[in-house]
């Protein structure tokens, strides 16, 4: 089991308008693993890689270290493809997690919690079940494998790390939405998009603006981007279901309260 901590708590302009205002019952998890971050959760060659870049990110305090330093020095970055200009992709999930979180997906599905957000434009509309607003302790856990593990490889990409954002799970069909239009992701810093089901729908990728297309990745490959600078859209599904874990994450300065 992972180090238990809270993320940093939503700002409003992180907080999807239609989340905001109505009062929505916690959605109970089906899977209970689900809810304990673990190792089985992530692909094991790049929680290795992961953990032996911890102590090399903590020597950029030192000046000396930080002006000798290389990209090899960073064993995560050997996971790391680099699609386009700043679109990058790592495995970072395993497969029995993915197939466990489609037969989550499916018990959510059941109980009609995938909604729209209303607030968003209509050609980025997309059925969603956002973390936050549905099932609280399942946002904590994800953001205990965020601090635990995924910041280490923003720290080894951007030198940078998160603390908050809107975690999401969001559902493609031809029956509703087919693609979105370009847009930016919110408020965000950085963008991480995990398909869950490739290869059981016909379509689908995503283009970049002025830079293009990455194909849909294998299930549990993250694709990781600075936000503001890439604006994007999701390419037409032709038919079937495309699941995807969305995270739009930001850092946000922690303001402690003075007790004198």
């Amino acid at each position: 089991m992972l180090h238990a901590r809270k993320p940093v708590a939503l700002s409003r302009g992180m907080v999807p308008a239609l989340f905001v205002s109505m009062n929505i019952d916690p959605y109970l998890v089906k899977n209970a693993l689900l809810l304990t971050p673990a190792e089985w959760m992530l692909n094991p060659e790049t929680s290795k890689a992961i953990d032996e870049t911890k102590p090399k990110l903590k020597h950029f305090t030192d000046t000396n270290f930080r002006n000798i330093a290389k990209p090899e020095d960073f064993a995560v970055l050997s996971r790391i493809t680099e699609h386009l200009p700043e679109i990058f992709s790592i495995p970072l999930f395993s497969e029995n997690y993915c197939k466990l979180m489609v037969d989550e997906i499916q018990n959510i599905k059941e109980k009609n919690m995938f909604k729209v957000n209303e607030s968003e434009e209509k050609d980025v509309q997309i059925e969603e079940f956002v973390f936050s607003a549905n099932s609280p302790g399942w946002y904590d856990v994800m953001f205990q494998l965020i601090y635990a593990k995924v910041n280490t490889i923003f720290e080894a990409i951007f030198h940078r790390k998160v603390n908050t954002g809107i975690i999401q799970l969001a559902n493609y069909n031809p029956r509703e939405v087919t693609q979105t239009s370009w847009h930016h992701d919110g408020g965000a810093d950085i963008t991480m998009v995990v398909p869950l089901n490739t290869n059981e729908y016909k379509g689908g990728g995503t283009e970049f603006w002025r830079k293009g297309v990455v194909d849909p990745l294998p299930n549990g490959s993250a694709l990781i981007f600075p936000t503001f600078s890439n604006m994007h859209r999701g390419l037409p599904l032709e038919s079937g279901d495309r699941y995807l874990f969305v995270f739009w994450l930001k850092y946000q300065p922690v303001i402690e309260e003075n007790n004198e």
